[in-house]
């Protein structure tokens, strides 16, 4: 599949513009606050890395003094919110007619729009280019970030029949973002190359943090940490395996987690602790009943505040199986805690960790179980010798570095007559596409509902000063 493929040709080729990727010199940018709407979908307290990203930049943009809105689905005056068929544990949203109508008449100095999907974010910049056009101004500036590979997500979603069907809507989905937008922000350069083409020069890179205060190698020496060691002395003695490896994400087709429990059965002296829950727990934990790998896998489920923290910090090897990574808060949140860690040796996770993660000697190919296994006793060898986590990136310079990117947007002339022309059509389109998404998605909660099994809802609550593996039943 390759996402905007038929924009591409449509949109591009008839100006000429240049596809460099924005490695031209960068011009100062001044990083005086801004007000700022964030519109998104994902946001706290969903559980998943944009979500947390996006609570993170809102925190940190109101400590440098920007006064930011935020659109999101919780807010039910604002917006219709339902589920995402996609991941049945986030959220979307449909704008309200008088939301977009007072938003569009408000004074914001720059909008940010986070996708993929978010179609009510695309009818903002919609209407906030049109009030540009007609009040001849040139606020706000329109940003839009982009944070997932949707290309690989939907092979890994989708039966191969109707992979061709989810290239079309997705490519006429979205051709007219870059018309109306002004920037384009990603995690890495990797991220949807083929969309990332349509914004020419116009594009950028949304930097990511750590809450060292969080994540880091003391959490071991608390009282959750020695629980959770406990436990690990406890699984490893039980198992007979000598090293414990750790994967935390989400359980769903496109983390790669069926990967890693395939590659997982070819060698008997790693223990696996799985941290998250998703549609895909119940064949995961089927798996793990096979003899090559039975005893040897735990599910712990969503782990959040100490919790999350110490059980980084006591495994011995941290593993992201994930090939449709942007660029991986997990790897991020596992250095941080000065743990080994190893992953795919694919393009995203090449860019954001070379200066961490040897990509020769801690990166194996996907599917080589021979190459797996050595990166694993390379990264152990390695974090053994230096010790110390990494000095990484905190989400206060990330946010600095986020509203200097804001500075950068200039409003765009890009928007031709032809995309106007187009909108119409493109309004009726994303209407009817909302509409799908939204039957959809209550088409998957009905039946999860229906499938959900007894202890569905069982999860490891671990809060300060609770035990690491007790069991609450909530309703």
């Amino acid at each position: 599949m390759c996402l905007a493929r038929v924009a591409t040709e449509h949109l591009l080729k008839a100006d000429g513009e240049s596809l460099v990727r924005g490695e031209e010199p960068r011009p100062t940018a001044s990083a005086s606050p801004l007000s700022v709407l964030i519109v998104s979908e994902n946001v706290s307290p969903q559980v998943n890395g944009i979500a947390r990203r996006v609570t993170h930049y809102i925190d940190g943009l109101r400590s440098l003094g920007c006064d930011v809105s935020v659109l999101e689905p919780g807010d039910e005056e604002q917006a219709w919110g339902h589920t995402n068929p996609w991941n049945l544990s986030a959220r979307m949203m449909v704008i309200k007619p008088r939301t977009f109508g007072r938003l569009v008449r408000t004074h914001f100095e720059l909008v940010h729009v986070v996708m993929p999907l978010n179609l009510s974010g695309i009818w903002l910049l919609a209407g906030f280019r049109l009030r540009r056009l007609l009040s001849g101004g040139a606020t706000p500036r329109l940003v839009v970030s982009w944070h997932c590979n949707l290309a690989d997500y939907n092979s890994s979603i989708f039966p191969a029949q109707l992979n061709k069907t989810m290239e079309l809507i997705c490519t006429y989905g979205f051709m007219l973002v870059p018309e109306f937008a002004d920037r384009l922000l990603v995690p890495t350069r990797a991220t949807e190359p083929a969309f990332t083409a349509l914004w020419g020069r116009r594009w950028g890179l949304c930097p990511t943090g750590i809450d060292s205060t969080a994540f880091n190698a003391d959490a071991r020496s608390t009282e959750v940490g020695a629980l959770w060691a406990q436990r690990k002395g406890e699984a490893l003695a039980a198992s007979g395996c000598k090293t414990l490896l750790l994967c935390v994400g989400r359980l769903s087709p496109e983390k790669g987690v069926h990967d890693l429990l395939g590659l997982l059965g070819r060698w008997s002296e790693y223990h696996l602790w799985l941290v998250g829950d998703g549609p895909s727990r119940a064949e995961l934990e089927r798996l793990a009943l096979e003899p090559a790998i039975a005893g040897r896998v735990d599910f712990w489920g969503y782990q959040r505040g100490p919790s999350l923290w110490s059980v980084y910090s006591v495994c011995d090897c941290f593993v992201c199986p994930s090939v449709t990574e942007t660029f991986g808060q997990t790897v991020n949140e596992a250095l941080a805690c000065a743990v080994p860690v190893v992953v795919p040796r694919v393009p995203a996770f090449v860019e954001a960790y070379r200066d961490y993660i040897d990509p020769e000697l801690e990166m194996w190919a996907p599917g080589d179980a021979e190459g797996f296994a050595r990166a694993i006793g390379h990264s152990l060898t390695k974090r053994r010798e230096l010790g110390a986590a990494p000095r990484l990136k905190g989400w206060e310079e990330a946010c600095a570095e986020l509203l200097d990117e804001y500075h950068l947007a200039e409003p765009s002339a890009r928007c031709r007559k032809r995309a106007w022309l187009l909108f119409p059509f493109y309004f009726i389109f994303t209407t009817m596409v909302a509409a799908v998404i939204y039957g959809f998605a209550s088409f998957r909660v009905f039946f999860s509902r229906r499938q959900a099994r007894p202890r569905a809802a069982d999860r490891v609550v671990m809060e300060e000063g609770d035990h690491p593996w007790r069991r609450t039943h909530a309703e």
